[in-house]
């Protein structure tokens, strides 16, 4: 660059990057100083009529600022869904961050059961067999488009009968004066079933009564009956094996 006072060469420094970088450090070399006080052209570099300061300019083209994004990361809870032996299991994997699409694979050494197997997009699958009963512990590894890795250990207990649980949720209306008939559903265990009911208000004096006119079979889980009464009745059912 041209001095505007006395029209020699002023060093300058060009400094052009396309990325912001957070700090930039430059060492300015060649430096000369005017001969003759600048012009009002010259004190757009903060120069001073009086003194003789080297001319020093740096300009910094296409800045930019950086864009993080959020740090891949597995999301999976660390204790998978309970699996039985002999039964066919998949659970899907998930994450989140970092850039699509995702690869999934187990980490080395990270499978100590044959049985489970991942495919590329995270489906977690296999059938576990009685060697597998406990808790199987997977290191599980993603890697996403950036080449950005992380591992996580998961635990998926396996269990040798499917833990007992009701199916039934709700209970379909009944009216008074019509037979009224519903069987409970369960699953898992080991049959057969023992049903009980247990009253929020102990109002009904006839064992297994649900409702006045209703009864719970305790060995087949139907409710029988007639309703006698328009109301709603509150009871707990329970359920075990025999």
């Amino acid at each position: 660059m041209l001095c505007a006072a006395c029209g020699e060469v002023s060093p300058t420094e060009v400094v052009s990057t396309a990325v912001m970088q957070p700090t930039l450090a430059r060492t300015l070399s060649g430096l000369r100083y005017c001969c003759r006080a600048p012009t009002d052209a010259a004190r757009h570099y903060n120069e001073r009529e009086d003194d003789m300061t080297p001319r020093l300019l740096i300009l910094i083209a296409a800045c930019a600022p950086i864009a993080f994004g959020q740090a891949l990361t597995i999301t999976t809870p660390n204790a998978l869904p309970v699996a039985t032996i002999n039964q066919a299991y998949s659970v899907q994997l998930t994450a989140t961050g970092g850039s699509l699409p995702y690869s999934w694979r187990f980490q080395v050494g990270g499978n100590p059961s044959v049985r489970f197997t991942v495919s590329g997009s995270g489906l977690l699958s296999g059938t576990p067999t009685s060697a597998d009963l406990g808790v199987v512990t997977l290191a599980m590894q993603v890697t996403d488009a950036g080449g950005v890795t992380v591992t996580k250990q998961l635990s998926v207990t396996v269990l040798a009968t499917q833990p007992l649980a009701m199916t039934t949720t709700a209970f379909t209306p009944g009216v008074v004066g019509i037979p009224y008939s519903l069987t409970l559903a369960a699953t898992g265990g080991t049959p057969p079933y023992k049903w009980d009911v247990l009253p929020a208000i102990v109002t009904f004096p006839v064992p297994g009564q649900v409702a006045p006119g209703l009864t719970l079979d305790s060995a087949t889980g139907q409710v029988t009956g007639t309703p006698t009464s328009a109301t709603s009745f509150s009871f707990t059912i329970t359920l075990k094996r025999f």
